[in-house]
């Protein structure tokens, strides 16, 4: 009998929602982890192919006794370990040899009246003989995500449902491994906790917990991470933990203006910029530095297809350039038909949604890989056209037919044409390089440029000399996005990455 695992999302109750993206790297400042703590033995009720069967489940985390609400607390390694019954063992060597297993422990984070769920993933990688009598004991070790209370007080980890599954080598040569899988349930009345946190307030002194929002799931701590060239002016600013987070005076460079919405818990802002060809003008016009304010969305946990976990976020966003949603007006200038010097100003105005789509996949226990897919309508405006020195009226409203638009097989259905720019991300062994939408990094894609239209001077239509210089298929597009303001933390500015106003502290360099 195979079991199938549902898949789980993070959920939080009473309306508030997660803090955090995909990117297993640790991305906020966290309590750590204390070392192991005192084991908790639970009495569960297995379902194995033959039968119910009742188990004791050990949980040992490494939780800190104490944290401060509103900063990440990392449980550290986590190890769970399953006293298999002499009758169930039985029946297991009558399958196999040596057996190796894998676990995932679904955790409740209690804060007052309101609550979150995590899964702690484990593994047990070597194998171990099966007895052919009497029982055995499992266990699995796994690194847990970190999670954040709002409130301070007491926060409560309570352990729920347990999947189990079990890998047998066969016995005999040239049989296929059997594996045997086991849904398990904490008994009626028992006690489940697994630990406690004492979170405590601005002062620095726990205080009772009211009921409010509830604690939030962010990624597992512990990563380094590659975050994009940043220019800076000033002493370097201090790491704030692994993950590159980073707190701390700095002198930024000029920048446009960027403050995120410090009202929401789930609000972000941040800096990108890059270099975008066009083909037709042998060239690349520079993306300025523009901003971007982000809402994030609440992560989910789907369990197999190949993976340990795969973690799927659907974020939104918008450009912001003095109350537009558009990026930063640039000069940009070229050979128009190979020997013309043009200079233009050149703005992408978003005329509808972005969305952010990120996926994760735990490939191995040390091993992730992922990517994020950026889609946004982007209608492109040229204005104060010089060409050879002279000034080329071409009107207020000179601009493609729609938007700029890239293949994108995978589209929502109803979507409209729209520009795609993808980033990728590895971790391996707690070395994370790519894009994460947090700490930033390389996206790009390819675009094609539409006819223009409403280019007029005096009366003469320029809309077809525009579209003779600029308009095509295949230009490539490569932008950096700088990391995250979260504006909707609480506590320290620098901390959550952010300038005391609360806009993005890093401001990063186009790449070719």
């Amino acid at each position: 009998m195979r079991q199938a695992v549902a898949a789980r999302a993070l959920t939080r109750t009473g309306g508030a929602a997660v803090v955090g993206l995909l990117a297993v790297a640790g991305l906020l400042p966290s309590a750590a982890a204390d070392g192991p703590s005192a084991p908790s033995a639970l009495s569960y009720t297995c379902r194995f192919p033959s039968g119910d069967q009742p188990v004791t489940v050990t949980v040992a985390t490494e939780l800190p006794a104490a944290g401060t609400a509103g900063r990440a607390v990392d449980p550290g390694t986590v190890t769970t370990s399953v006293a298999l019954p002499d009758t169930e063992v039985a029946a297991l060597a009558k399958q196999g040899t040596s057996l190796t297993a894998r676990t995932s422990l679904e955790v409740a984070l209690t804060d007052g009246g309101t609550a979150a769920t995590a899964a702690w993933p484990g593994t047990q990688p070597t194998a171990a003989a099966v007895p052919s009598s009497g029982g055995m004991t499992v266990t699995t070790t796994g690194r847990a995500p970190t999670f954040e209370g709002d409130t301070p007080g007491r926060l409560t980890v309570s352990a729920g449902n347990l999947d189990l599954r079990l890998q047998l080598s066969p016995a005999s040569a040239g049989a296929a491994p059997a594996e045997v899988d086991a849904s398990c349930t904490a008994d009626s009345g028992r006690v489940t906790t697994v630990g406690t946190v004492d979170l405590a307030g601005p002062t620095g002194t726990p205080t009772p917990l009211p009921s409010g929002r509830p604690p939030s799931i962010a990624p597992s701590a512990g990563a380094a991470t590659a975050p994009p060239r940043a220019r800076t002016a000033g002493p370097a600013p201090k790491s704030a933990g692994a993950g590159g987070r980073r707190a701390g005076t700095v002198v930024r460079p000029a920048a446009p203006e960027c403050i995120g919405d410090h009202s929401n818990p789930l609000a972000m802002s941040a800096y990108i910029t890059g270099l975008s060809n066009v083909n037709k003008l042998h060239g690349a016009s520079l993306i300025p530095v523009s901003c971007a304010k982000i809402l994030q969305g609440p992560s989910k946990l789907v369990f197999g297809g190949g993976y340990i976990v795969t973690i799927l976020q659907h974020s939104t966003g918008s450009l912001y350039y003095k109350g537009e949603p558009e990026t930063t007006p640039g000069r940009a200038t070229f050979l128009s038909f190979g020997f013309m010097p043009t200079t233009a100003t050149m703005t992408l105005r978003q005329i509808g949604p972005m969305t952010i789509d990120s996926v994760l996949h735990q490939v191995t226990f040390t091993y992730q890989q992922g990517e994020t897919v950026i889609r946004v309508p982007l209608q492109l405006y040229v204005s104060n056209v010089t060409v050879n020195g002279k000034s080329l009226d071409v009107g207020p409203n000179c601009r493609t037919e729609g938007s700029v638009y890239s293949p994108d097989p995978d589209a929502p259905a109803g979507d409209g044409p729209h520009l795609v720019v993808t980033g990728h991300v590895e971790s391996t062994s707690g070395v994370t390089v790519g894009y994460t939408l947090v700490n930033g990094g390389v996206v790009d894609g390819s675009v094609t440029i539409p006819p223009f239209t409403g280019c007029t001077a005096g009366g003469q239509d320029l809309d077809p000399l525009l579209t003779a210089s600029i308009s095509g298929h295949g230009n490539y597009v490569k932008q950096v996005q700088g990391g995250v303001c979260f504006a909707g933390n609480q506590g320290d500015p620098a901390a959550s990455g952010c300038t005391p106003d609360y806009q993005p502290l890093i401001v990063p360099e186009p790449e070719r």
